[in-house]
């Protein structure tokens, strides 16, 4: 790869593997795209044979018997409740001898019926190891897929609860991957109850291939339910910020849930300001979660006015919505400062939306000071009542001032959207021309994108506002580029018109394509002939580039022949480069050819530079292409500041 700094090197244009081949005349132009780039377990096997009360499988057949009738109800019935069904599994399986798990395993594989049942066999592969672990450990490695990811899981996780450092072992040597996650997680946890300091050191040592070490901020809480003092020193050791905090969040819950006033006075007591932080963010979630609403508020009256009672107030508020919502919103307003109720108020409307919308929406429409709040308020309420009546949703809508519309349109257009397309656009079509249409426009047909694309640009193409138009299937094509970037702009070249094309083809549909396959778009884009679309699109191609690879983005824009693409795109570029080399930039943008452009943009990366190394940026001024009044205007501007 070659220098950035220097914007005229290069080690050759790289040829184009992707070519445009032709654009039809006229505004519907179009562009014939080469098509070669444009284009696009096994488990036992079983049968029930013609008596039923006899199961084959693995070509042995096997008497019907209680067992075996009961394994026929856990499979077939879909009418027990989840309770009565675990009742019934554990029957089964605490009924099971030792020497019949295998062949009730072998029966489950081969008269499953898709996902059913892994449950039941977690439970045999359980019971299993109990007495032949070695036996249970061959069988499940012998399946194959899915079937022997979910057995092996089941092996391990039984194996890790009774020989946790065995486990530990075994994965270290086999480097299980998604099989050994729940058997290390598990073998720690019970290492964890009897010797957490052990635990803590294997969870830290980085030995299993399957995950490089594991956050032990679990542990802390374990250790914390026997010895939160022990656990809150220890944790207070850990080198790294990010795992301390983790552990001291951890531990302060648990302290909380045992005695949250000592936890709440030794939280507030840390030196540093992000421990104490992320120590009383932790006792503040457990005192919040409290299911007894009249003990957390009870422990929040003791608490100082400050951030931390606050974050409580709303935590607990927000529990209490889920129950009593009027409740959870007269305790904002009674012991609330006024200043910091938004986030309080946001998570218990957003619970009443859940249960009552229409009282959340007067309540938040009637009671609530205008501002941010109301607004998050008054979107919940929308979003709930328009799932339930979209039509009134609608109505409610038209009610709101300009203000407060503009904050929930993206919001109700997409649940209107959800409900219907036809109503979602009938709506919209009868709001006023403006930002808050346009709005309303594209999230409607961002939706119907994810769908079916196709259908909601038909649809757009209609549109006679050209800035409706715009919005609207730059959302689809937006949307459908992040999942088929090249159908996206093959759709957009053969159908969209000169206008559009231009407006559209360059913004997020050429950025999508671009985070995509960089290669493929950037050899479309160097493919365009002259005019507005590689004027357009060459720039935008070069910034996002940039940001993902500066050096590539550097290299490619040099195969581009001088002239004005060429300096917009340079312009661009050198705008990125600076943060990372300031000289470098400033070469980029001297390469200008247009001198007015030149001239105002390296004057302008000089006065940038100015500000961060006067010296060094002096320097380069006064050797710099910038005519001598410009370097003076300059310079004189830095001395003044």
């Amino acid at each position: 790869m070659s220098d950035p700094r220097d914007p005229t090197k290069t080690a050759g244009k790289r040829p184009l593997f992707l070519l445009l081949a032709g654009f039809l005349a006229g505004t519907a132009m179009g562009v014939a795209l080469d098509g070669a780039w444009l284009s696009r377990s096994a488990t036992p096997d079983s049968k029930v044979s013609a008596d039923e009360n006899v199961i084959t499988f693995k070509g042995k057949t096997t008497p019907g018997d209680s067992s075996s009738a009961m394994l026929t109800k856990l499979l077939e019935s879909s009418e027990s409740t989840s309770l009565e069904r675990s009742r019934e599994m554990l029957a089964l399986v605490d009924g099971l001898e030792p020497g019949e798990l295998e062949t009730r395993i072998n029966e489950f594989f081969a008269r499953r019926k898709g996902n059913e049942g892994y449950v039941l066999i977690g439970n045999l592969y359980s019971r299993w190891v109990e007495t032949d672990r070695e036996g249970a450990l061959n069988h499940a490695r012998s399946l194959e897929g899915k079937d022997r990811k979910t057995a092996l899981s089941s092996v391990l996780q039984a194996w890790a609860g009774k020989e946790p450092r065995e486990v530990l072992a075994w994965v270290k040597e086999h480097g299980v991957s998604v099989e050994g996650r729940g058997a290390v997680y598990t073998a720690l946890r019970t290492m964890a109850v009897t010797n957490p300091e052990e635990a803590i050191a294997a969870a830290e040592s980085g030995g299993y291939a399957l995950m490089g070490g594991m956050n032990p901020s679990f542990i802390y809480s374990i250790w914390a339910e026997t010895d939160p003092r022990a656990a809150a020193t220890h944790a207070l050791l850990i080198s790294k910020s990010t795992d301390r905090k983790n552990a001291l969040s951890s531990l302060a819950s648990q302290w909380a849930a045992q005695d949250p006033t000592v936890a709440w006075n030794w939280a507030n007591g840390l030196e540093r300001i992000a421990d104490r932080n992320a120590a009383v963010s932790g006792l503040i979630g457990q005192i919040a979660g409290n299911s007894n609403s009249t003990e957390a508020i009870a422990f929040l009256e003791k608490m100082p006015p400050g951030k931390g009672r606050e974050e409580a107030l709303g935590r607990i508020a927000s529990n209490l919505a889920q129950f009593d919502p009027k409740m959870a919103f007269d305790l904002i307003q009674a012991r609330s400062a006024s200043g910091n109720r938004e986030q309080a108020y946001s998570g218990v409307f957003y619970q009443w939306a859940q249960h009552d919308p229409e009282t959340a929406f007067r309540t938040a429409f009637e009671e609530l000071d205008p501002g941010s709040a109301r607004k998050s308020a008054i979107q919940y309420s929308l979003d709930g009542i328009a799932k339930r009546d979209p039509e009134r949703a609608a109505s409610l809508f038209d009610t709101l001032d300009d203000d407060t519309k503009s904050g929930v349109v993206y919001s109700l257009a997409r649940a209107l959207a959800e409900s219907s397309h036809d109503l979602a656009m009938a709506w919209a079509e009868a709001l006023p021309n403006g930002e808050t249409k346009e709005n309303a426009y594209s999230n409607i047909f961002s939706l119907w994108a994810e769908n079916d694309p196709e259908a909601a640009l038909g649809r757009g193409l209609g549109i006679e506002n050209k800035s409706l138009r715009h919005r609207s299937l730059s959302s689809v094509l937006g949307n459908w580029a992040q999942n088929d970037p090249v159908e996206a702009m093959t759709w957009a070249v053969k159908n969209l018109g000169t206008e559009d094309q231009e407006s559209i083809i360059p913004g997020q549909l050429l950025r999508n394509w671009t985070r995509h396959d960089i290669e493929s778009a950037a050899d479309w884009v160097a493919a365009l002939p002259e005019g507005n679309l590689r004027e357009k699109s060459v720039p935008t191609l070069v910034s996002t580039w940039a940001d993902r690879d500066l050096i590539a983005a550097g290299e490619w824009l040099k195969t581009i022949p001088k002239g004005r693409v060429r300096d917009l795109a340079a312009e661009r570029y050198a705008g990125r480069v600076f943060s990372t080399d300031p000289e470098a930039a400033l070469a980029w943008a001297e390469s200008i050819g247009a001198e007015a452009m030149r001239v105002a943009q390296v004057g302008a990366l000089a006065g940038r530079y100015l500000k961060h190394e006067p010296e060094k940026a002096k320097r380069w001024i006064a050797n710099s292409s910038l005519p001598p009044e410009r370097q003076a205007e300059l310079l004189k501007a830095a001395a003044q500041n």
